[in-house]
């Protein structure tokens, strides 16, 4: 049976996996993966929303690492929050993903 943090990291990479197939597809993008500038107060344009969510997710994954769970809970969380919200995945999806967590 899959230990609680091997739980998160799968969805992480599940999240993180969900907004690079959507950068690709359907921004026709290449995948990238950069912090949402900190000065600005809300998000612009959807490929600045994906690139920081696959930011997040990579470095959610180094939180679990270091044994700051709680963290990455709250980024996964904002993360798939943001993909529902450019209807990237569904409510339903997440649920799968999230399913044993």
């Amino acid at each position: 049976m899959p230990t609680q943090k091997e739980i998160l990291l799968s969805a992480l990479r599940n999240t993180g996996a969900i907004a690079t197939q959507y950068q690709r597809l359907k921004l026709g993008e290449s995948a990238t993966a950069v912090p949402y500038p900190t000065h600005l107060t809300q998000f612009g344009a959807k490929n600045q929303k994906i690139s920081h969510v696959r930011h997040m997710c990579i470095h959610a994954e180094e939180f679990v690492e270091n044994g700051d769970v709680e963290k990455a809970q709250r980024w996964l969380c904002f993360a798939q929050g943001v993909l529902w919200e450019i209807g990237a995945a569904s409510i339903d999806e997440f649920r799968k993903i999230n399913a044993r967590l």
